[in-house]
Order: structure tokens, then C-alpha cells, then sequence
């Protein structure tokens, strides 16, 4: 006598779910650490989302009223460049956070995305939007 179609679908079902988990491409995160990486992931991009916009009101201002002097121009000119560079580095980040994000939506979050590997839960708390893990970022 066997147990009930019911049980053993159940014990089955858990079974696969613990096979996921012990599974090296499952994150393996407690609930509580991936909450917490959630709010530090969308606190840096409400960050983020502040200082690119006031790098668009520095752009503005940057560009009038354009210098007479020689070197005057050169330091505006000198001042666009970093404002851009600054702008396009928050650009990257931002999209980084939005992909952590999304793969905390899907359960992927903490898994290196060119090995395959667990990335440290030091390296998340340094880098909450790290995509890979040390080694393989270290070997890019």
C-alpha cells in the first residue's frame, strides 16, 4: 500500500525544489539577505536617479554662457568632459542596478553570470549589483 497520489506528489514536488537549491545556478540566499539587497539595490538607485539628474542641470549650465577667453573656454570644455564622463558612468551603474533587480525577481540574483558560480555575499555587500563574481571579473 503506497501513499496517497496526493502525499507523494507533495514529498515529489519538494524533493525537485531541494534539488534546485542544492543546484550550483539557484543563488542560494537566505529570504532575509536577498530583501536586504533589494532595499540597498533600490535605495543606490534612487540614488543614482538623484545624481544623474543633477548632472543634466550641470550640463545645462555648463554650456551657457560660453567664455570669452581662451582659457576659460578650455576649462569649460575641460568641465563638460567630466560631467559626461560622470553622466555616462551613473548610466552604467543604474543599469546594473536595474539588472540585479531583475534578477532578484527572478531568483538569479547572486549568481555569476559568466560562470555560473555563487558570487561571495562579501563581494554583494561591497558591490550590491556585482554581475560576476571575483575571479571571473578579475580575468576580464
Amino acid at each position: 500500500m503506497g501513499e496517497p497520489p496526493s502525499i507523494k506528489k507533495k514529498s515529489e514536488s519538494r524533493s525537485s525544489i531541494n534539488k534546485i537549491k542544492s543546484n550550483n545556478k539557484w543563488s542560494g540566499m537566505s529570504l532575509s539577505k536577498t530583501k536586504t539587497s533589494k532595499e540597498r539595490l533600490i535605495a543606490l538607485k534612487g540614488d543614482m536617479i538623484h545624481r544623474l539628474s543633477l548632472i543634466d542641470k550641470d550640463k545645462r549650465g555648463i554650456t551657457n554662457p560660453i567664455p570669452k577667453s581662451l582659457d576659460d573656454q578650455a576649462v569649460v570644455n575641460e568641465n563638460r568632459e567630466v560631467v559626461e564622463k560622470l553622466s555616462q558612468r551613473d548610466k552604467s551603474e543604474l543599469q546594473s542596478i536595474n539588472v540585479a533587480l531583475q534578477k532578484i525577481m527572478t531568483g538569479t540574483y547572486g549568481i555569476c553570470s559568466c560562470c555560473g558560480n555563487k558570487i561571495e555575499i562579501k563581494r554583494l555587500k561591497a558591490v550590491p549589483y556585482a554581475a560576476n563574481c571575483i575571479e571571473c571579473e578579475e580575468n576580464q
